[in-house]
Order: structure tokens, then sequence, then C-alpha cells
């Protein structure tokens, strides 16, 4: 799901004011004495008739709360004619504006509202949502902020900026408000498929960049392997983990990885050979030496085990861990007694550090797979989690062995695997934000930047699932994860599923389209489309795929719209810019194609400039189209240099 799929619909829905808003501000206790608090304020310094006044004011509130929107719009504007430029009744105005739908005509009443009386707090969050359902989240933001520094208790501002990150694409930032925002609301479900939505995302987007890079394909073939071994497809995981070692059978990590699903199985000599294996490859590799220790607790030697566990503390780089095999293959009190015997050595000088960060990790991946009950997994502050209310040290900061950890390049992403593992949504996510920035170009943190994220997703989803077992939301999400395996079969029943229960929900039917895109399946595609945007007229992802089908299909003239409305919400959408520019070509709109690419904001690959040279070749306008070709060709070398380095 991108950009709106969700959140432009949902807060048309909070926005509906029947139902949502008037739980914003019409109906809480402590807005209900806003107006003629105000008014005392206001008249204190003003000499004017105040019965009357007060006396409108009064009646345009009563109207207002018993949903009579035209009388109290009548009152509030007999109460301006009194007073003109009277900040509470051009607010009231600006209310009945948005209940109405008149979103502009809100803007520009709640913006006057707080020229003129800036204490008007409330204003700055209906201008904010007016601003989001005309389909400008970039300049609802700004309100929506202020609003929640100068209100940080409200119980709905967290999701109003949940979905407006989210319509921007900024997904990290939108999970953390969803998960803010299940703190406060933990009831509300739709709240799970929202952040799991988020997570998915960013996996998505990740994963994109993973196709991108030249060496990306042996991580991907691992990801693979990895999704079988979540289905329990031991035999298959296997296979493809061995066929992944042999397109590159000098990285460490296929063997890492298949010894992990070894040890699952207790094979314990071809358990220890893979992590041998790996430590051949990178003599330092922590995940193999924990591995090792691992399978050496397994079996019993414990002083073996801490041996390799202490080479591990003893680095100077955090160690991103793989998860634990349940119980690593032992039965729980089998599994409990080693655990119980390697805790002694958390009284040695010489082994202290390395048992108790070991036993952290071991314990934290059980903690971790327990069932999600309650949200206190999301309300947990970034390193810690529910035991820091009480004052106990939280377990990824305590845990570490080295202080320099803390300072190492891979913290965010150690902590992040760390905070996931033990079932802490809501720090694993700002840890991943953190480490978000440096995915691009780096195939090892994409690799676990992805994983780490269908992880979180993967939790999220069973929450959803406990709570609202039968609803196609799930069926929605099983869809895309599925989808994210490669699984397109499978995924197809899951959105066909979701698709026949949703209602006038648009979702399933966006992200359908979406996949079938992707299948370049363009008559479905182009069909499934028009259903949801028969449902979400204005919804700019199911605009932007429109115009992404219809272009592909060679239908220019038609496209155009579609992938304009897609391109004034996500203006960086580099591919919707670049097909809006050439389908305004192809039907004699060169001037306007140039336009539209001039405009872009960024161009990462030299692609737009390239297109634009070849419409400036067509102009005649030769200087312009040779300093175009030169800032592509500079782009280009840019990133051969940067694959020649991966190479190396």
């Amino acid at each position: 799901m991108n950009s709106q799929d969700s959140r432009f619909e949902v807060s048309e829905n909070l926005v509906n004011m029947g139902s949502r808003l008037s739980s914003l501000l019409l109906d809480r206790t402590k807005f209900r004495g806003l107006i003629p608090f105000l008014f005392l304020l206001a008249t204190a310094g003003w000499g004017m008739p105040a019965e009357s006044l007060e006396d409108l004011m009064e009646k345009a509130r009563e109207a207002q709360l018993a949903g009579k929107a035209d009388q109290a719009a009548d009152l509030y504007r007999a109460a301006l004619r009194l007073r003109p430029h009277w900040g509470p009744a051009e607010f009231g105005l600006g209310q009945i504006a948005t209940i109405q739908k008149n979103y502009q005509e809100a803007i520009e009443l709640l913006s006057q509202a707080l020229r003129d009386d800036p204490s008007l707090v409330g204003a700055y969050l209906f201008r904010g949502i007016a601003f989001f359902n005309l389909q400008k989240p970039d300049q609802a933001l700004p309100s929506l902020e202020r609003f929640y520094r100068l209100r940080p208790n409200d119980p709905e501002v967290r999701f109003f900026l949940a979905g407006t990150y989210n319509a921007l694409a900024n997904y990290s930032k939108a999970a953390e408000y969803y998960a803010a925002q299940l703190e406060v609301t933990p009831e509300r479900t739709e709240l799970w498929y929202f952040l799991g939505q988020c997570l998915l995302n960013m996996a998505r987007r990740t994963k994109a960049n993973l196709l991108n890079e030249p060496l990306g394909s042996y991580r991907l073939s691992l990801l693979g392997a990895q999704a079988e071994a979540e289905k329990g497809d031991v035999a298959v995981a296997e296979r493809d983990f061995s066929e992944a070692i042999k397109t590159d059978p000098s990285s460490p990590e296929g063997y890492v990885n298949l010894g992990n699903l070894l040890l699952g199985e207790g094979k314990h000599a071809q358990v220890k050979e893979q992590f041998q294996g790996a430590l051949q490859r990178a003599p330092q590799n922590c995940r193999a030496l924990e591995g090792l220790g691992d399978v050496e607790l397994a079996m019993g030697d414990v002083p073996a085990s801490i041996t390799e566990y202490a080479k591990v503390a003893g680095a100077k780089e955090a160690c991103i861990e793989e998860p634990v095999p349940v119980n690593l293959g032992l039965s729980p009190a089998e599994f409990g007694a080693r655990l119980k015997t390697l805790s002694k050595y958390a009284a040695s000088a010489k082994w202290k550090l390395a048992a108790r960060f070991e036993l952290s990790r071991l314990k934290g991946h059980v903690l971790g797979a327990e069932e999600l009950s309650t949200a206190k997994a999301v309300s947990r502050q970034h390193g810690g989690d529910a035991s820091k209310a009480s004052g106990e040290p939280t377990p990824c900061y305590s845990a570490v062995p080295r202080r320099e950890w803390l300072s190492s390049p891979g913290v965010d992403l150690f902590l992040a695997n760390c905070l996931e593992n033990r079932g802490d949504l809501r720090g694993a996510i700002k840890a991943l934000s953190a480490a978000g920035p440096r995915s691009k170009g780096d195939l090892e943190i994409a690799y676990w930047i992805f994983r780490l994220y269908m992880r979180l997703a993967q939790r999220v989803f069973v929450e959803l699932a406990n709570r609202s077992p039968e609803s196609y939301l799930l069926s929605e999400v099983r869809a895309e994860s599925l989808e994210l395996q490669g699984r397109d079969a499978d995924a197809e029943k899951e959105y066909r599923s979701a698709m026949a229960s949703s209602g006038s929900d648009p979702i399933p039917w966006i992200e359908f389209g979406r996949f079938k895109c992707k299948r370049n399946e363009l008559d479905d595609a182009i069909a499934t489309l028009k259903e949801a945007l028969a449902r979400a007229p204005y919804n700019a992802r199911a605009n932007d795929l429109m115009g992404e089908a219809l272009f592909m299909k060679g239908d220019h003239a038609t496209a155009i719209p579609y992938l304009q409305n897609g391109i004034s919400v996500d203006p960086g959408n580099e591919d919707s810019r670049i097909r809006l520019a050439q389908s305004l070509a192809k039907v004699g709109r060169i001037k306007e194609a140039i336009v539209t690419l001039e405009a872009a904001p960024n161009d990462g690959d030299g692609r737009i400039h390239y297109v634009l040279a070849g419409f400036y070749r067509q102009e005649g306008r030769n200087e312009e189209m040779q300093r175009a070709l030169g800032f592509f060709e500079t782009r280009k070398k840019a990133l051969k240099t940067k694959v020649a380095e991966q190479r190396n």
C-alpha cells in the first residue's frame, strides 16, 4: 500500500462529524465551555454589549451540538456582524464548513480565526483535517503538528498524524504514530492493520532497494528460503539455502541461516559444519560464533558454549543476532535446564558479561515469541520494555557487554533486532527508523531492515488476527505478505477473499489492482481499479495505479488525468512523473511534458534528465539538451562506481 491507500479514506470517515469529529471537539466536555470562556476573555477587554453577543454564541453552540449546522452558522454570522474578526465565531463557522465538507472554505475560516485569536488551538486540528481531505497532506502536516505540540494528550491527534505521514509515504514516521495511538486506544483493531501496512510498505521499499543492487539476488534468495522455513517446509528451505550458498559461496550468511535451520531439527553435526563454514569466510562473524555457542549449549557442553559466546561479547561492534530456533531444538524442560546451567557463569568475573548477554538473548526470544495480548508491546520506550515503569533496567541496554556497542555503526540494527526479539514493537520501529537512511546502497543493512520489518509486520498481524479473526483486512494483509514472499497464487486467493467482503472500503481493490499491474495483467488491473475509484474517486494511490495501467496499455490520453492526480499528492514519485510526461508528449503536449519533468523535486538516477533531454532535442533546445545529458551521465558514472565498490 502506498501514500493514501488507507489513511485518506479513514480520515474522511473520522471527519464525518456525525461520529468522529463530534468526539474530537464538539462533544468533549473540555470543549463544551470553550466558546463562553473565550467570550469572557474577549469581552473583558472590549467594552461591548456582552449579553447580546453571549446570547448569540450560546445559541450557536447549542445548535451546533444539536446537529443544526445551518442554524448555528446563521448565529455565528450574526455574532460576527456585532464583532467583526471575532475568532470564536470564525472557528465555529470553520467547524461547520468542515462538517459539510466545504474544506476550502473551512481552511479560510480557520486560518482567519487563528490570525484573530491564536489561542484557538482546536482550529489547528480542523485546518489540518481540511487540508488533508483536499489531498494536501504536506499542508496538513504543519497544522496537525502544531496542534500536537500544544495538546500532546489529545486522544486522537496521533491517529491523524499517522494518516498524514502515511499519505506522504513517510511510512516509518507513520508507523511510530500508529504505535503511539495504539498506546492510547489499543482496542481499535484497524490501527493494528494500518501499523502492519506501514511495516509492509517499508519492507517493500527495502526489497526494491535490494532488487536494484547488482548483488542483491543472493540476499533475496536467502529471504525466500527463510520464508519457506517460516512456513515449516524445512526440506524446501534447506534446499533453497544450499542453492543460495552456491550462488555466493564466499558470503557467510547462507551458512549461518542453514545452520540455524538445522539446529531447530537437532542435526548437531551438520549444524557445526555450517557455522564453521561461515567462520572460514568471516572469522569474526558474530552470528556464526553465537551459532556455535548455541549448538554446544544444545549438546550440553556449556563450557564450550560460553567460550564461543565470550568471543561475541568481546567484539567492538554490535552484533545483529539471528532469531534463535525454538528452544534450540530441545524440549522446554531441556532448554530450561541448559539456561539454568549457563546462568551460573553470570557470577564469574571472567564469563559474566558473555553469560548475561547470551542469557538475555536466549530468554528474550522466548518472551518475544509469546503472543501479544495487550498494548504493552507498543507502549515501551526505545530500548526498553514494560519493566521500565517499575525502575528496572531495560534489557537491550543493560545486557550489552561493551559500551562501545552503543556507539558503533550497527547499534540501531542491534537495538531493533533485540527489541523485536523481545516483542517491543514501538522501540524496534524507532530503532529501524534511525537505521533506515543507511539502507540504500548497503546490501547488508537493507537485508536486515527487510527481515526486521517483515518480522514486526508478522507480529502485528498475529495481534490483528487475535482481535478480529474474521476481518477482511486480515485476508488483505495475508495477501500482501504472501506476495512479498513470492507466493502469487496464494496471494491472489486472499486478495479476492478480502474484496468479496470489503463493502465500500477501497483498500483491497487498490492493492489487488497494484498486484495485477505488477503481473502485467492490465485488463484485470484496470477493471479492479475502476471498482476502487468508484469507492474512493480522489484516492491518490488508486489514481496513480490507474494511470500506470492505462499507460502500459498505450492509452496515454486517458492516463493523463489519473497520473496528474497521483503526482499532485506524491510529487517525488519519479516513475509516475516520467509516465505523465511521456503521455503528454504522445498526445502532442510536449511543452507541458517538459514543464512536468522540470518541476521534479529530485532525480536519483538521472532518468528524468535523460527523458527531458529527448524532449529538449525535439524542441531544438540543444544547449539545454546537453546539460540534461551531462547530468544523466554524471549520475550514471556515480552508480557504476558504487557497483564496483560493492563487488570489491
